[in-house]
């Protein structure tokens, strides 16, 4: 195993979590099982996250390295988020007090500029009220114009029609057409619309647009009666014409006087407004409270939270995905385990041990006698005993894995110290020369102060002195 990164929630130097870089020095722990003296499982560093990458030395589970990195990078970018809130926050208290200031300020600004308008108004009250009048009449002189305008528009287009009509009656003879009579504009067999040329043909020669027939002649003082009305017609339509005309252009000039009024009211009022005292002071009340108004703007409220950067969006959802993964390889490989750990730790002397439940966190969750037992508050022998189950339990599934990360190197120091009865304490030694035969890349060194205990042992395995103490 490299070097591998760790979350401390209090590292860094504003003690506020930090990556803390774990090597060798941390995993020696994995390989000296110190004499029941610990309260930690797997190793001597008491690091949130440590045991659980100490159990990969003995287990492979999938993704399991994967996840730690994952983690370590979600929590740094949790970190980063939280400090830019914290400093956000930070700028808005600081800027409370100035705030507070700059609204005190602006109320009694905005008094002010309430009262200097009411001053201003009742000064100039009779050159507004005439502005005002001016302006209704310039908005009703407007819409008089428009409405000759539009009925000029309309007596101009009845003369047109007038003249038109007259026209037509001058330039046909037939009395078909100056009566209004049958006036077809389709075929009523074929429903085929008639085309120009036979209109043409209709006016020109007398014969009919639909049958090409000559027309019946029409009688004269007829004809003539017809074209006697129609020029009354228009002589009535230009009368209309001309009076609609000359309304039209009294209503213009009307305007125009209006909107000279208009203009020389307002020009009166511009200028006393300008030279009115009150008008300066209120131009200059109005020009402090959008400054005091721009202040409280740029300094905002309170803080919005900002939205999660996309890269922390993509580590919680991966890691989400791999904790899943290695959740559910976890659930297949530690039922084998626990059975073991309780077998081996029975037989290494542990009474009344019911179950136990290894996690990934490395905590091995013992039930003694029917009450479950924190690996810390068991006594300083049963740590041991159950360190080295746990151990031989893990190195055994680890080699039906084909793991190979552990360094083969297991140091175990006064065996039989910790309360360890003979019986148990040979089942122990047995069960480490089992393993050692099981792993031949495996080499375990264990002291004892009893030599009896290792007798089963080959001379070749044995290292012993004639004195009190072996160096």
């Amino acid at each position: 195993m490299s070097h591998t990164s760790l979350w401390q929630a209090t590292g860094g130097a504003d003690r506020e979590g930090a990556a803390q870089v774990h090597g060798w020095a941390s995993y020696f722990g994995a390989a000296y099982l110190n004499p029941g003296g610990d309260d930690i499982l797997l190793g001597d560093v008491n690091a949130v996250g440590l045991s659980a990458r100490l159990m990969e030395l003995f287990i492979d589970i999938p993704y399991s390295t994967t996840l730690t990195q994952l983690s370590v990078a979600g929590k740094r970018e949790k970190k980063i988020q939280t400090q830019q809130q914290r400093r956000a926050a930070g700028d808005a208290q600081a800027r409370q007090s100035e705030r507070a200031e700059w609204q005190r300020e602006l109320d009694q600004v905005t008094r002010e500029i309430a009262a200097v308008r009411v001053a201003a108004s009742q000064d100039e009250s009779p050159l507004l009220q005439a502005a005002d009048q001016a302006s209704a009449e310039l908005r009703r002189r407007r819409a008089l114009l428009e409405e000759a305008e539009q009925a000029l528009t309309e007596v101009k287009t009845a003369r047109l029609r007038a003249e038109q009509a007259l026209l037509d009656a001058h330039e046909t003879w037939q009395a078909r057409r100056v009566l209004g009579r049958l006036n077809p504009v389709c075929c009523p067999r074929y429903e085929e619309p008639l085309d120009s040329h036979r209109r043409s043909q209709e006016r020109e020669h007398a014969t009919c647009a639909v049958c090409t027939r000559p027309l019946p002649e029409v009688d004269a003082e007829t004809a003539e009666v017809l074209l006697e009305q129609l020029e009354q017609s228009l002589e009535a339509a230009r009368e209309a014409e001309q009076e609609a005309g000359e309304r039209r252009t009294t209503a213009s000039v009307e305007l125009d006087g209006a909107l000279t009024a208009r203009q020389e009211a307002v020009a009166a009022l511009e200028r006393a407004l300008t030279t009115s005292e009150s008008y300066g002071r209120l131009r200059e009340l109005e020009l402090k409270a959008a400054g005091l108004e721009g202040r409280l703007a740029a300094t905002g409220s309170a803080p919005t939270t900002p939205p999660v950067p996309l890269s922390a969006q993509v580590l919680s959802a991966v890691e989400g995905a791999v904790r899943a993964v290695v959740d559910a390889s976890a659930r297949e490989l530690f039922p084998a385990m626990n059975t073991q750990i309780v077998e081996l730790a029975a037989r290494f002397g542990v009474q009344n041990l019911d179950s136990v439940k290894l996690d990934r966190s490395g905590r091995v969750n013992a039930v003694k006698a029917g009450v479950a037992t924190s690996f810390k508050n068991l006594s300083r022998g049963d740590r041991l005993r159950m360190r080295i189950a746990t151990v031989i339990a893990l190195l055994r599934v680890g080699a039906e894995r084909g793991v190979a990360a552990h360094p083969g190197l297991l140091l175990i120091d006064s065996v039989a110290a910790e309360e360890v009865a003979e019986v148990p304490a040979r089942t122990l030694i047995a069960e480490l020369q089992s393993i050692a035969d099981e792993l031949p890349d495996l080499q375990v060194f264990l002291t004892t102060a009893q030599p009896e205990l290792v007798q089963t042992l080959s001379d070749g395995h044995i290292i012993t002195s004639e004195h009190e103490h072996l160096f």
